[in-house]
């Protein structure tokens, strides 16, 4: 019995080993792609596109640092490392987990940008400049550090609390080998309560706003139909489907684990090994993120088998890259769109689509 538990907690940090390592290859690579390799019709694209690869980044390297599991007993919340840091002691263990709270609520809040970015370039058919792109960045952050700051005033150390908390770990057989220094809240108290309220007004903001402009821009996109060429048409639909499942992914490998989290602390829910299960969703939103844009988007595709083809020595042919400037603004019409000279209309489709 005792080498299955610990088994289960070694599967949880193998499996964070291998998603760091993965997730930075398929990110850097993903980063390069986006950089050098976009193709013209998605050029106005790239800033978003960007967005999200240096959000998950950024999660990356955190969740590579700290390695934070959560768990839940009789309505209380536990959060702890089970990294190279997992022997820090409060308070500075809270802040460092903190931290790791901030990195993954932004990679929820940054969620809705995307898609008011994408509103605003197709809807209104006008450029986003800097400083509104910067100032939507700016209040997804917020809301996020909003959100951080309070858990770390949630979860400051509480000495009878704690002790009162390490009695449930010790009962569980999965912390058999020696209690983590964990911090804890209980959702008797009006902090955590507060903290889980604001977390579930997140989410509901976050994919109103998404759903809200994603819809606009779906009908846009429909009553413009007829004017735009199949290659315009094409770029939509990849940007589309990768957004679709960059809206998708927080939600089932983050969101859900934590939200049943939230709602057995809610209910005094008490179900040894849950949060160390839970823990092997959200912790792939690294491998899970750049994999997909990299299927979705043909481009990219094409550039990253020929990037393991040729590490592999089995192609010479190169994947040429298109930097032609994008002057998209909103669709772009049959008449105005042609092949270039001296190119035939399948290799100008072929080299943008």
């Amino acid at each position: 019995m005792e080498s299955h538990q610990v088994s289960l907690r070694k599967l949880v940090e193998y499996f964070d080993n291998v998603v760091s390592v993965v997730g930075f290859c398929l990110n850097l690579t993903l980063l390069y792609l986006i950089i050098y390799k976009t193709s013209f019709r998605l050029r106005d694209y790239r800033p978003i596109l960007l967005q999200n690869c240096l959000i998950d980044i950024f999660f990356n390297i955190i969740n590579t640092m700290t390695k934070t599991q959560v768990d839940q007993k009789n309505g209380n919340f536990y959060m702890y490392m089970i990294g190279p840091l997992e022997n820090i002691t409060a308070p500075y263990n809270n802040l460092l987990i903190c931290l790791w709270v901030f990195s993954l609520f932004y990679c929820l809040t940054g969620v809705p940008v995307q898609f008011v970015y994408r509103y605003i370039l197709i809807v209104r058919a006008s450029k986003v400049t800097f400083v509104h792109y910067f100032s939507l960045l700016i209040s997804a952050l917020l809301a996020a550090l909003i959100y951080a700051l309070w858990t770390v005033y949630t979860f400051l150390h509480n000495e009878p609390r704690w002790k009162k908390a390490s009695v449930l770990l010790q009962e569980d057989p999965n912390y058999s080998e020696g209690l983590p220094n964990f911090v804890v809240a209980s959702i008797d108290e009006w902090p955590l309560r507060i903290l889980f309220i604001y977390a579930y007004f997140l989410v509901c903001v976050v994919y109103i706003i998404t759903i809200f402009s994603s819809t606009k821009v779906w009908r846009h996109l429909k009553s413009m139909e007829n004017q735009m060429t199949v290659q315009v048409q094409d770029a939509h639909r990849q940007i589309t489907v990768t957004l679709f499942f960059q809206a998708i992914i927080p939600c089932v490998v983050s969101l859900i684990p934590i939200i049943t989290a939230v709602t057995m602390a809610f209910i005094h829910g008490n179900v040894p090994g849950l949060g160390l299960i839970l823990a092997l969703l959200y912790t792939a939103i690294p491998i899970v993120n750049p994999l997909l844009t990299l299927i979705v988007v043909r481009n990219y595709r094409r550039n990253a088998i020929y990037m393991i083809e040729k590490i592999c020595g089995k192609r010479n042919t190169r994947v040429e890259p298109t930097t032609a400037p994008m002057t998209h603004q909103g669709v772009m019409s049959k008449t105005s769109q042609g092949a270039p000279q001296g190119t035939s209309s399948m290799d100008f489709i072929e080299q943008f689509a």
